[in-house]
């Protein structure tokens, strides 16, 4: 019988894996008590299918006509069997949701969650985001491994005529914009524990790094010395690269002395270590999953290409051979790389399999850049020009399921996924 604890249905969602099988999960109408709470009931269990479905793990049984009888379920080929409730009340929202072995007929787990009754769909936590933390709590219970439900994509859109960073949900919904810069901006990526930003800005005509804290909802200057100064922002180019893993340091490209060069702070601002020094353009450093690694772009022998280093700035190698690359970045599971190169006029999407020592194309039409990795390692996030501007694309890493990510009018760059 198909039947389920915790470690026993990540035993069987493996077992079926292995074998090129996923998980039939039904899902049950979403039940109300009054008509209000009718519309939010149908969105979330759409939300929720809509989840389940891009993980790849499962194939969903809706079985609309069907009564919530186990039996009828497991006719039609059920495993297990999604249910929730949704309730309005005075002050919140409750979301009670539910998942049955139907093996056994038993819980495999059953939790209620609650936001405050001043939601929003536009809101950073609102009645979306219940459904999607249902829909990743499912995921944990099959896999063993955190969902991606929750998570956040920030990038660079000028629709306005400025480029200002907007914010969206991974699956593209809820858009919200994050500065009022009114100028240039570049290049925003995440602190690693997800309450703010930073990103480069040409509002005071300098390149200069700022942060935003999402609990303040306001930019500041990156850091301040102990006389009030800013720092990371010198005369030239101050541009953040990423984030070490444990949130201690920050690689960062500056021409302060002279050519592009990397350098690594710590979080009060202070210079730790020069880490390049090369007559040449080093730039765009991206920290390894386990923080000893960093991968970056140098044209110390010709054309830009990726190199890797450890983080203290020792031990430099080359990874690519060819072509005009740009914007490496590791995937969260470290067994891969992502990048751009750029052969015949456009740039496509390559990643480099370490392990291996491989590279592979993943995209062919338009020109692709600024690619991105999904928290789980499995997705990539990157901008197309394929239909005419650039725009937000999402694709498998094996650069299967490519498809537009969201429809919003100017132009996308430079999407960084949430950790």
């Amino acid at each position: 019988m198909f039947s389920f604890n915790y470690l026993h249905g990540i035993d069987v969602y493996l077992q079926l894996r292995t074998h090129g099988q996923r998980v039939n999960l039904g899902i049950d109408k979403f039940s109300t008590e009054k008509p209000e709470e009718e519309n939010f009931a149908q969105k979330m269990r759409q939300v929720v299918c809509n989840d389940l479905l891009l993980t790849h793990f499962f194939d969903l049984i809706e079985g609309e006509n069907l009564t919530s009888k186990y039996a009828d379920w497991k006719n039609i080929g059920a495993q297990a069997l999604i249910s929730a409730e949704v309730r309005i009340k005075k002050e919140n929202m409750v979301f009670k949701g539910k998942l049955i072995d139907l093996g056994t007929e038993e819980e495999i787990f059953s939790k209620v969650y609650e936001i405050k009754k001043e939601y929003s769909p536009r809101s950073e936590v609102g009645w979306s985001d219940l459904a999607h933390r249902f829909s990743d709590d499912i995921v944990f219970r099959f896999s063993g491994e955190e969902g991606i439900a929750q998570s956040k994509i920030i990038f660079v859109n000028d629709a306005t005529g400025y480029k200002e960073v907007y914010l969206i949900d991974y699956d593209g919904e809820n858009l919200q914009k994050l500065t009022e810069e009114k100028s240039l901006v570049l290049l925003p990526r995440w602190q690693p524990n997800r309450k703010g930003i930073i990103y480069t800005s040409y509002r005071n005509g300098n390149p200069d790094l700022y942060q935003l804290h999402f609990n303040e909802g306001k930019r500041k200057p990156f850091k301040v010395n102990f006389q009030g100064e800013p720092l990371l922002q010198y005369q030239g180019l101050n541009l953040g690269g990423s984030f070490s893993p444990d949130g201690k340091y920050l690689s960062v490209t500056l021409t302060k002395d002279g050519n592009p060069e990397i350098y690594l702070f710590d979080l009060e601002g202070n210079t730790v270590r020069r880490l390049t020094r090369a007559k040449s353009v080093d730039i765009a450093p991206s920290f390894s999953p386990n923080g000893k690694e960093i991968v970056f772009i140098s044209d110390r022998l010709g054309n830009p290409q990726v190199y890797l280093m450890d983080w203290e700035g020792l031990n430099l190698r080359r990874v690519t051979e060819s072509g005009y690359c740009d914007s490496p970045v590791w995937s969260p599971r470290g067994d891969l790389l992502a990048y751009v190169k750029r052969e015949n006029e456009n740039f496509q999407v390559y990643i480099f399999l370490i392990k291996d020592k491989q590279e592979k194309q993943l995209t062919f039409f338009g020109s692709n850049e600024n690619p991105t990795f999904s928290p789980d390692g499995r997705w990539i996030v990157f901008v197309s020009n394929r239909n005419g501007k650039y725009e937000l694309y999402r694709m498998f890493i094996d650069g299967s399921s490519q498809q537009r990510l969201v429809d919003l009018p100017g132009g996308c760059r430079t999407p960084s996924w949430s950790p």
